[in-house]
């Protein structure tokens, strides 16, 4: 029996043990499920969240560059950047011939409105010859282009039948880039 008794202690020792290696083994199991494994999900699950934010808001940006792209294309023919001065002269020569009138104009300058402003303007000085309602409907036709523009000075004289016309005028929808 004492065989018997000195069995169950070893089997029971062993019991024990195995119990402790488990216990710790279940330990270390709960420790890196439960205190390193779940705060890196987390923290993966917060990446992909705030990448699908991000996404969502590029291709809302898309759609809406998408959606605008008529507006934006009407709303930079309003402004003449620093390219396109020589098709704005070249619209300024149409309109002399739509209104029948002889023009001429002297270099485009640029100016500021104070020496800190960063709003650049370009000054023109147009003259027109022709008969006198002729010289007025260019100057009309001038004040209805689609620019920003303001007529400074309009001077009219008269040599017999022909008409001279002098305008001034400065073209604030200009981009100097």
């Amino acid at each position: 029996m004492w065989n018997d008794d000195k069995t169950i202690k070893k089997e029971l020792w062993a019991i024990i043990i195995a119990d402790f290696v488990l216990v710790f083994v279940l330990g270390i199991f709960i420790y890196f499920v439960f205190l390193v494994r779940i705060p890196e999900a987390k923290s993966l699950s917060n990446d992909i969240l705030a990448g699908n934010k991000m996404e969502k808001r590029t291709t809302d940006i898309l759609q809406m560059t998408k959606d605008t792209e008529e507006d934006r294309i009407k709303l930079s023919s309003y402004f003449v950047s620093k390219d396109a001065v020589v098709s704005f002269i070249e619209e300024l020569e149409s309109l002399s011939r739509q209104a029948n009138v002889v023009l001429s104009i002297d270099s485009p300058l640029e100016g500021k409105d104070t020496p800190m402003s960063k709003q650049i303007y370009l000054r023109f000085n147009v003259r027109a010859e022709g008969r006198f309602q002729d010289v007025m409907h260019f100057v009309r036709l001038t004040e209805a282009l689609p620019y920003k523009i303001f007529v400074d000075h309009v001077a009219l004289s008269s040599a017999g039948k022909i008409w001279i016309g002098t305008v001034s005028f400065r073209l604030d929808s200009y981009i100097n880039n």
